[in-house]
């Protein structure tokens, strides 16, 4: 747990937002307003639900230990979701911004581009911030084998080595074995090239939406239960691990407060 950042379960709403747990206590400004609350979650009693037109966000400067980026850096976001409803490429969590060419990481669903995707999980990075090859989308990404189903809770994680994205359903690899005659296998997917700087003008961190073709977009259709972003690539062993040790660092935090 030394490496994580943020965490925020979605228990408790303070004004302005919901604040994370950890090194990195930010604040997560829902826009343009609360998302409904469910009386049910992951780490408590409630989770919140997120549709199209909302979404969350902690601007880049004011979260300066979620910009992750540099030739050996590492990084992993963990979301609890369930999902809704499948209809077009949805946004999970990171720090993405199409528009501003000014992309670093990112949890996606979803991406029917190539090789019957649909459903699955998808680890973006860029080196650059901008599309691959000077062309319309951005294609360095992992991309899982499991079809993600509608109405129960998975917990998908993305992570980055400085190596290789990977894309992680409930503490498990999601290995896709299927070769890109360009980018190569697909999960994991190698990628040696380091995360994009985009300084001060760079990407906010957001949840559950990217800004793109100069507009919020990718609506995350669905409940979300708990996100949690880390300063190094965790494997599976330590995924698995995860659940039980934020229910414990929640307590501790509680009882320190």
């Amino acid at each position: 747990m030394e490496s994580l950042i943020s965490f925020w379960d979605f228990q408790s709403c303070e004004r302005g937002g919901y604040r994370a747990h950890g090194p990195g206590d930010y604040l997560l400004r829902p826009r343009p307003e609360y998302p409904p609350h469910l009386t049910e979650g992951v780490f408590g009693d409630t989770c919140i639900r997120l549709s199209p037109g909302r979404w969350l966000e902690c601007p880049r400067l004011q979260c300066p230990l979620l910009n992750i980026h540099g030739q050996h850096c590492e990084v992993s976001v963990v979301a609890w979701i369930r999902w809704q409803k499948v209809s077009h490429c949805q946004f999970i969590a990171g720090m993405w911004d199409e528009t501003m060419r000014a992309r670093q990481y990112g949890l996606f669903l979803n991406l029917n581009r190539r090789y019957n995707s649909d459903q699955n999980v998808h680890a973006h990075v860029s080196s650059d911030g901008g599309p691959t090859h000077n062309g319309a989308v951005c294609l360095s990404y992992a991309t899982g084998s499991t079809r993600i189903e509608t109405g129960r809770w998975y917990m998908l994680a993305m992570t980055y080595d400085g190596k290789a994205a990977r894309v992680y359903v409930d503490g498990q690899l999601d290995v896709n074995n299927t070769v890109d005659p360009v980018l190569g296998q697909l999960n994991p997917l190698s990628f040696d090239r380091g995360l994009y700087n985009g300084g001060s003008m760079g990407a906010d961190f957001t949840v559950g939406s990217v800004f793109t073709g100069s507009r919020m977009n990718n609506w995350f259709q669905g409940d979300i239960g708990g996100v949690a972003v880390f300063s190094r690539a965790l494997d599976s062993a330590q995924l698995l691990a995860l659940p039980k040790q934020l229910k414990t660092l929640k307590q501790v935090s509680l009882t320190v407060g």
